[in-house]
């Protein structure tokens, strides 16, 4: 029996929905948290390092909730999860405007990080891509991320301007409200768990008899959480974007304190941001072309390596021009990593299992996420005021991390017939 390729296949659906919800999700603060560190700093009356684990609160809970989060993926898909996130982070973020503690403020980043969706890789919403594409996941997961590009960089204007204009409260009042109209219903009405609840394949592949998978699928193993814990890639690549989250958290948290203090004016590190996320843009997109040609790994250690130059960069030459030039090469480097850390857990360990696996590794790579801002804000305040030792040691972190990505080949499954012949 014979089936036709439909016209137009519904994973370009979920890939829109996905892009969508990745651009609203930067009105949460995650990529342009360092805009608000001063202004909260002084109407809270907190430090810049106290400020710090505003983020890490945030991360922990994410951390903590990702393994149920990643079975519910597998079991409910995001058209439940992603409407559920997005109430709890629009009342969050909400609530967070009409406090005035910082313990409160605190505990409300905590409840925001036990559905978060803003951070790239999330289980929330990198889940469905894996499971509706397969030959052409590199290209699918580099229209999301673009996702974030876009959202990072036009929240970054519109907040750096609300912000200077009414208030960082203000700023966070209007994405609320902007991710409760947009999350809530689109979700619901389009997205879908995975190709076979609508009777289709990956990629839109068609079956070509009524007992034969397409060859896509056939080709990819399928590993189960208990056999992905026993390879030593799975913690290398852990481990590695562990330490890489450290350094890119810690950097772009405090980098528009550190150009303040170098008599940057604000505006000009504003369209920093922006920047960022033009380079993130551009490398999100040639990375998820090249991802489905090149070895993930080593596309992975060259964004690494880009990253870390970036940070040196902007250490060594604190000037006007290195505010725009340093955060697009850290956009270069961002945009490659994050598509290679969405794809490459589906092409070692299969798309099966893949919110049980992503349950697992992300706690670990949110750690680092969630260590490095206050971290480096310690470290400021040890060098008197001085972000220049932390800044450094986030450069240097990018050497293991390169090593370790490099290293980080695909597993292979011992067979066991194959084993008790070698025997």
């Amino acid at each position: 029996m014979r089936t036709t390729n439909p016209r137009f296949f519904y994973g370009w659906v979920i890939v829109g929905v996905v892009f969508l919800s990745n651009i609203v999700a930067n009105g949460g603060g995650q990529f342009t948290f360092g805009l608000f560190v001063l202004p909260m700093a002084a109407d809270l009356g907190v430090s810049r390092a106290t400020i710090g684990w505003l983020p890490m609160a945030r991360l922990v809970a994410t951390a903590v909730s990702s393994v149920p989060l990643g079975r519910a993926a597998d079991r409910f898909g995001a058209r439940v999860l992603l409407p559920v996130a997005a109430v709890v982070m629009a009342l969050a973020l909400f609530a967070v405007t009409r406090a005035n503690s910082f313990v409160v403020v605190l505990a409300l980043f905590a409840v925001m990080g036990l559905a978060d969706f803003s951070a790239p890789g999330n289980v929330i919403t990198a889940v469905p891509i894996t499971k509706w594409f397969v030959r052409k996941r590199g290209r699918a997961t580099a229209i999301i991320t673009m996702g974030f590009a876009v959202g990072g960089g036009s929240f970054a204007l519109l907040q750096q301007a609300l912000i200077a204009s009414v208030g960082w409260r203000a700023a966070l009042a209007i994405a609320a409200l902007i991710i409760a109209v947009v999350l809530i219903p689109i979700p619901l009405l389009f997205m879908r768990r995975q190709p076979e609840d609508m009777g289709l394949l990956p990629d839109g592949a068609r079956v070509r008899h009524r007992d034969e998978s397409p060859e896509p699928v056939a080709q990819e193993e399928q590993w189960t959480l208990a056999e992905a814990v026993r390879t030593p890639t799975l913690w290398k690549i852990a481990l590695a974007y562990l330490l890489s989250n450290f350094a890119v958290s810690g950097f772009l948290v405090h980098r528009a304190g550190f150009w303040e203090e170098s008599g940057i004016p604000s505006g000009l590190i504003g369209a920093g941001f922006a920047v960022d996320s033009v380079g993130f843009a551009i490398s999100a997109m040639a990375g998820g072309l090249l991802v489905e040609r090149i070895p993930a790994r080593l596309l992975a250690a060259g964004a690494a390596t880009t990253q870390g130059l970036a940070i040196a960069l902007a250490i060594v030459w604190v000037s006007q021009p290195a505010v725009i030039i340093a955060p697009f090469l850290f956009g270069l480097g961002g945009g490659t990593l994050v598509v290679v850390q969405t794809v490459i857990w589906a092409d070692y360990y299969g798309r099966r299992f893949q919110g049980s696996i992503r349950g697992l590794v992300v706690p670990m790579m949110l750690l680092g996420f969630g260590l490095g801002p206050p971290s480096i804000g310690l470290m400021y305040d040890a060098a008197g005021g001085n972000y220049l030792v932390g800044f450094w040691f986030a450069a240097a972190l990018m050497v293991p991390v390169t090593a370790l990505l490099l290293s980080a080949k695909p597993p292979r499954r011992v067979r066991p017939g194959v084993a008790e012949r070698a025997g």
